[in-house]
């Protein structure tokens, strides 16, 4: 009933900001018994610095139910199951298998949910036949696992209406890994920040007075929301750059004021955040507008609202550029190269 709702186009997402830490260990409650019957091993892996994020919390515990489901169905006696959760980018789905054809973006990043097992695996040439309604890898008459060959396809429809997709791994005898991927910044307001999180992700990285790596280009985000920091970082170090972070406007008004930043020390480009508490990021822009040594700096300022004359007046404050969130990773690539070659038509000179 739920694919045939799918397929008439009567399903609409209800999303809502939803703790996926939380909805994983339900759905690991959920399957225990039936993994305890076949006395499987079952673990989970999280990436801690993810947990809220926006999705609808039915249709997303529907997939994972599915992806364990089948995994406990053809995974033998005393085998291994392992759900895991993960910030990951368009790159890594290209070595998977996938059912459709859709463009990858190897920027975009996806909240990624795996389900991997050390069951049968599936020939190569029967991969196609997983995501077709009533098709079973095993046809014989005398097969050993029985099921409509729904799961699967139900996984991936609900998968596509989040905007992501589906793609898995497998070797014969050996197991299989299946993987749902929601892209992050379509999901609304994509990542969610809240208080509850940990120590070591909350703590952020100061911004250094020396260069890790002297021929990288250093970009300094100054951005609160320790998700938000996760996404741009991760992105921007496929890109190549080198990012370092500030949490908080205080501590970048201070190093602007430092004694120990340099020429030599100073970022090639600043990512400012304007909705930061206390010191916000136009009263940061005016700072570094007004100091001899920041003021050559560039200044990409970043909004979590878009609103009609946001460009205009961050760019009046003394911002070389603008771009709003959810960020379209490709643009902001696009922007950052712009400022960093001079040669680029589309760059926007330094205010005065």
């Amino acid at each position: 009933m739920d694919l045939s709702k799918v397929e008439a186009g009567r399903v609409e997402l209800e999303l809502q900001t939803v703790s996926i830490q939380k909805l994983c260990h339900q759905c690991l409650q959920m399957i225990q018994p039936r993994v305890d019957r076949k006395r499987l091993a079952l673990s989970l892996e999280f990436d801690y610095g993810l947990d809220q994020v926006t999705l609808d919390e039915r249709r997303v515990r529907q997939m994972v139910i599915n992806l364990l489901s089948n995994a406990v169905k053809f995974t033998p006696e005393k085998g291994r199951i392992k759900l895991a959760v993960k910030l990951a980018y368009g790159t890594e789905l290209e070595q998977d298998f996938r059912p459709d054809a859709s463009p990858i973006n190897a920027s975009t990043p996806y909240l990624c949910i795996q389900v991997s097992d050390t069951g049968i695996g599936i020939a190569p040439e029967k991969l196609p036949l997983l995501f077709r309604p009533f098709q079973q890898i095993d046809a014989s008459l005398n097969r050993h696992h029985d099921g409509t060959g729904l799961g699967l396809v139900l996984t991936k429809r609900l998968a596509e209406l989040h905007g992501g997709t589906v793609s898995l791994q497998s070797v014969p005898k050996q197991g299989s890994t299946f993987r749902v991927w929601l892209p992050l910044h379509e999901l609304r307001n994509g990542v969610a920040h809240t208080g509850e999180v940990s120590a070591e992700t909350a703590a952020a990285v100061p911004f250094q007075t020396q260069s890790a790596n002297q021929g990288a280009v250093r970009i300094l985000v100054v951005e609160d929301h320790p998700y938000n920091q996760t996404l741009i970082t991760e992105a921007l170090e496929i890109e190549g750059f080198e990012v370092e972070l500030v949490n908080d406007g205080q501590t970048m008004l201070d190093t602007i004021h430092s004694d120990l930043i340099t020429a030599g020390t100073l970022p090639q480009v600043v990512l400012m955040d304007i909705q930061l508490p206390g010191v916000d990021g136009f009263q940061l822009i005016q700072a570094m507008r007004s100091h001899p040594l920041w003021k050559p700096v560039p200044i990409i300022a970043v909004t979590a609202m878009a609103m009609a004359g946001d460009r205009d007046r961050c760019l009046a404050m003394g911002a070389n550029d603008y771009i709003s969130k959810p960020l379209d990773f490709d643009l902001l690539g696009q922007r950052l190269r712009s400022l960093l070659n001079p040669a680029d038509p589309g760059r926007n000179e330094s205010p005065a």
